[in-house]
């Protein structure tokens, strides 16, 4: 069967202090690099074709992601994002959130290059996040 899997985290850009303990320093930061984004047709579906990234604010998928991505919340935490998935979807346009998305392809993959599943051949997907406490920063 034809198959194709992720997730789909939402990060607070700002978490309130009742959910942080203390606020954080500043808004959620992301430290990402691609070599490639799919291109988008004129519905907004990656049409297969790689291009190289435009510029924020991303509702995109990425391919050829250069090392894990880091979520940074200053003085207070960071979180590193690791998968082998080669489809990387960032969506950082509401203002409130941003979503950091590895999946085995990139939308539409189903229809256009899909992982066919088969006895002795799962499709499988693993992903590690990596918490670190930063220290708190002078205001």
């Amino acid at each position: 069967m034809p198959a194709s899997m992720g997730w789909h985290p939402w990060f607070a850009r700002r978490p309130t202090a009742a959910e942080a303990g203390a606020p954080p320093a500043g808004d959620l930061e992301l430290d990402f690099e691609a070599g490639a984004m799919y291109e988008r047709d004129a519905d907004g579906i990656p049409s297969g074709r790689l291009v190289a990234p435009g510029p924020r604010p991303w509702d995109d998928c990425f391919a050829d992601v250069r090392r894990p991505p880091v979520l940074r919340w200053p003085g207070f935490l960071e979180l590193t994002v690791e998968s082998e998935a080669p489809a990387w979807v960032v969506y950082d346009e509401p203002a409130h959130a941003i979503c950091v998305e590895p999946e085995t392809g990139a939308p539409d993959s189903i229809n256009t290059a899909p992982t066919i599943v088969l006895p002795g051949h799962p499709l499988i997907a693993e992903m590690t996040w990596r918490w670190h406490r930063l220290e708190p920063v002078d205001r």
